[in-house]
């Protein structure tokens, strides 16, 4: 590795750099030794020592999606008057995104996308101010809004579309050069 960057001219950061291990194992590089960590958060995902942790990387959305519904909450931004229109907006451009960030590489499975289900339905009740005893899909269809699954799934594809786009598009530059 070290031989490979010495040839590229790349360097170490060693003050950024950590390395994933159970065991407590002693690297350095350049002489500074790194901390030995079971899991990293690189660019807002969970890294562990078999890959990404969906699990904890949705644990932290939805974490994340509850503080910003918070905040807005403590500074007085409600029910928006009791605009379903301005509140699906609000959800739609502040909370959602929240919880759908780097979904796409991860896997759905049924455990996950429950937690994400749970987690928009309670970001929905709060924010529309209906009771808990009021069903999840009915909001949804209230709202014309579609399952946190959908959404993921939909994402996914999207990704696989582009990057599909991206190599046809180097392929055929590549046949005209």
């Amino acid at each position: 590795m070290f031989t490979f960057a010495a040839k590229q001219k790349i360097t170490w950061a060693p003050e950024k750099c950590v390395f994933l291990a159970t065991l407590r194992l002693s690297l350095q590089i350049d002489g500074q030794a790194l901390p030995p960590e079971c899991n990293f958060k690189y660019l807002g995902v969970i890294i562990g020592v078999k890959g990404i942790a969906p699990k904890k990387h949705i644990e932290l959305l939805c974490a994340r999606a509850r503080a910003k519904l918070g905040y807005k909450r403590s500074v007085g931004i409600t029910h928006l008057g009791g605009n379903l229109n301005r509140v699906i907006g609000m959800y739609k451009a502040f909370i959602r995104p929240t919880m759908e960030y780097a979904l796409e590489i991860c896997i759905p499975n049924t455990l996950l996308i429950k937690v994400l289900e749970r987690c928009q339905g309670d970001m929905l009740h709060v924010m529309l101010k209906v009771p808990k005893s009021t069903s999840y899909l009915a909001i949804l269809l209230l709202c014309k809004m579609e399952t946190m699954e959908h959404r993921w799934r939909a994402n996914i594809s999207s990704c696989i579309r582009r990057r599909q786009l991206d190599t046809d598009n180097k392929h055929n530059l590549n046949n005209k050069e």
